[in-house]
C-alpha cells in the first residue's frame, strides 16, 4: 500500500496541493497578527471557557493554545464570533452586559469596537490603548470616554490638551462614544 510510487503520486495530487496551500495561507495570516492581538484573543477564549473562530481575524483560537497556526481537523465545536458590538446586535447570547458609569472598558472589547470620535469621526478602538482612556461617563447624549493625559489615571482633568502614547503630544482631548447605540458593553 505505501509503495514509493504511491507516496510520490499522492504528494502531487490536487487534494494534497490544496491542503498545503491552505496551510501556508493560514500560517501567513497567523504570522501577520501582532502578539497583543493573539494574547487578547486567547484571553477571550479563556473567559468564554471554550474555543472559537474569530471572523474578524480569520483564525481559530483556544484558551490553552491561543491562536492556532493550522485549521483544526474538526471545526464544528468552534463557534464563529464577530466583534462584541456585532454580537450584541445579533442577539449576543448573554456574553456581554451594559457597562455602568465608572466602569473601565475591557481591553478585548476596546480592540474590537468602533467608536465615534470627537476628533476623527469613526475610528477603531485599537487606535487607543485602554490605559489612555478614562472610566465610562454619561451625559445627555449617552455614555462616553475621554482620552487621558500621561499624568492622569482613570478620571480626566480640566485640560483640553493632552499628551499620551495613543494620540501624541499636546493634542486636543478626544471624546469617544459607541458607534452603535448609546452604551458601552463589557464581558459578563
Amino acid at each position: 500500500m505505501n509503495s514509493p510510487f504511491r507516496k510520490s503520486f499522492s504528494a502531487n495530487s490536487p487534494l494534497t496541493q490544496k491542503k498545503e496551500i491552505a496551510k501556508k495561507v493560514s500560517d501567513i495570516k497567523t504570522k501577520e497578527l501582532p502578539q497583543s492581538t493573539k494574547d487578547s484573543l486567547q484571553q477571550k477564549a479563556l473567559k468564554r471557557g471554550k474555543p472559537f473562530f474569530s471572523v474578524k481575524h480569520n483564525v481559530y483560537v483556544e484558551g490553552e493554545d491561543g491562536v492556532l497556526t493550522n485549521t483544526p481537523v474538526n471545526t464544528s465545536n468552534y463557534e464563529k464570533i464577530e466583534s462584541p458590538l456585532k454580537q450584541r446586535q445579533l442577539g449576543n447570547r448573554g456574553a456581554y452586559k451594559k457597562a455602568e458609569v465608572g466602569d473601565l472598558i475591557d481591553e478585548t472589547v476596546n480592540d474590537e469596537s468602533t467608536y465615534r470620535s470627537s476628533n476623527s469621526g469613526e475610528i477603531k478602538g485599537m487606535m487607543y490603548d485602554v490605559a489612555d482612556l478614562s472610566e465610562i461617563q454619561k451625559d445627555k447624549d449617552g455614555q462616553f470616554m475621554v482620552s487621558l493625559d500621561d499624568n492622569e489615571a482613570i478620571t480626566s482633568g480640566p485640560s483640553k490638551k493632552v499628551s499620551n502614547y495613543s494620540q501624541g503630544n499636546n493634542v486636543v482631548r478626544d471624546t469617544l462614544r459607541p458607534a452603535v447605540g448609546k452604551k458601552f458593553y463589557n464581558p459578563r
